[in-house]
């Protein structure tokens, strides 16, 4: 059965006005676990399945159900009562769903009154000036979790799809993305994986997160090293992660401060290979600026908000370039950079003016961003992100086959129980591509 014939019938289900069980129980349910019975079946709407199942075509078309504001909830009360009709087992057309800090109340006493014997709940809402009363499954709960969860996904998903023609992407590569699940993580990447439908947080002038970023800056790196195939030699310059930064940040404040692995691997590369700038992003106070290292005394600062550097910034990068040959940092220079405007395009885009500050030090034929089109650069961000995902699902282990390390990677004593990040910094590419 194909993915749009299962999602079909996921709508029938939720959408049948038919008095249905969809599942047979006794009355004492004792064959059921609390984690059974409180997770719904899978053929059903909103489940987790469905979730999982869903494309971006079929979210084009979709009516998500209503949440109510918090405190809809005037009263919950658990009953012995198996509910068996539709109202109390699935989504109904139209139905208000409470608000997730509504549901958590109860999701949190599900485990502990199945125990007791409870199997459902009974809800008093009011919404928009009307009260109703219900008797709810305990799975059904859990759907109204999923809804709250998802809410989220399904926006930006189906945001990305009414974007798409505004991109100017060949016809064969969308349509391939719309049959792509909303939840299928995005192929190709090293550093990180995230679901297909935070794409989304490139259009207009929403906040930009740091998983969009460092594909971004990633994807950057590796069009531009490509560039130096022919020297065989480790790429000269380096984009960080936005978490390089964060982590250098907490572990210079730590008593006693200790590198973590992937700084011990940045020094590595720094000491191994011959490295003639650095660029990354810094995350502080919701808001991002960059800073550039290719003069072995400076660091220049880029803000769109012209503010003055982290206070610690200095202090932090000398730790982490400590004893490196080249590099003796003493001051910090800010560089006068396009500014965001207080609202309309540009006004949310302190993140996409911090990349490209790094991109286009990187790239000096890199346009220079302005507030005003700060629209433009999302969107060429986006096809990029969308592009070279298709080429990863097409080759599979794209990575993997053209890539090599710059480094051999070692063990070294450093801070214990600390994850750090992936840097693919310390790859470099075996072929040339292009993004059409």
């Amino acid at each position: 059965m194909s993915c749009t014939s299962v999602l079909i019938l996921f709508m029938y289900f939720s959408t049948s006005k038919t008095h249905f069980c969809p599942i047979s129980m006794s009355e004492n349910n004792s064959q059921y676990t609390s984690d059974a019975y409180c997770t719904p079946p899978p053929h059903l709407a909103y489940s987790l399945s469905f979730f999982s199942l869903l494309t971006f075509k079929l979210v084009a078309d979709m009516t998500y159900p209503i949440i109510a504001p918090e405190n809809s909830v005037l009263s919950f009360d658990f009953d012995y009562e198996v509910p068996g009709d539709a109202t109390g087992t699935v989504i109904m057309p139209y139905e208000v769903v409470p608000h997730i800090n509504d549901v958590m109340p109860i999701s949190r006493r599900l485990a502990a009154e199945f125990s007791r014997g409870k199997r459902s709940v009974k809800l008093i809402m009011s919404h928009s000036g009307r009260l109703s009363v219900s008797t709810v499954h305990f799975y059904k709960i859990t759907l109204f979790k999923l809804i709250n969860n998802y809410e989220i996904a399904v926006k930006y998903a189906s945001r990305l799809v009414k974007h798409l023609a505004m991109l100017h992407i060949h016809d064969k590569i969308v349509g391939q993305l719309l049959d792509s699940p909303i939840t299928m993580a995005i192929r190709g990447f090293y550093i990180i994986q995230f679901p297909l439908w935070k794409l989304g947080y490139l259009l207009d002038e929403t906040w930009v997160e740091e998983d969009i970023l460092n594909a971004m800056a990633e994807l950057v790196y590796f069009k531009a090293a490509a560039g130096e195939i022919q020297l065989k030699t480790a790429p000269s310059f380096l984009f960080l992660p936005t978490q390089f930064f964060t982590d250098a940040r907490f572990l210079y404040h730590q008593v006693p401060q200790v590198y973590s692995p992937k700084i011990h691997a940045l020094r590595h590369r720094l000491q191994l290979t011959s490295v003639s700038a650095i660029g990354f992003l810094i995350g502080c106070n919701d808001h991002f600026t960059s800073a550039w290292i290719s003069n072995p005394t400076c660091i220049e600062h880029g803000d769109s908000l012209a503010h003055p550097p982290v206070n610690d910034l200095l202090q932090i990068s000398q730790w982490v370039f400590a004893d490196i040959k080249k590099i003796s940092l003493t001051i910090i220079r800010s560089v006068e950079v396009a500014l965001q405007a207080s609202e309309g395009p540009g006004s949310g885009s302190c993140a996409i003016s911090s990349h490209n500050f790094i991109e286009c030090r990187i790239n000096p034929l890199t346009p220079q961003w302005e507030s005003s089109a700060s629209p433009q650069f999302r969107d060429s961000a986006l096809r990029d992100l969308i592009l070279f995902h298709d080429i990863a699902v097409y080759m599979q282990t794209l990575f993997e086959n053209s890539t090599i390390p710059c480094i051999p990677f070692s063990s070294t004593v450093s801070a214990m129980d600390f994850c750090g990040y992936n840097d693919y910094n310390n790859y470099q590419p075996l072929v040339h591509f292009t993004l059409t």
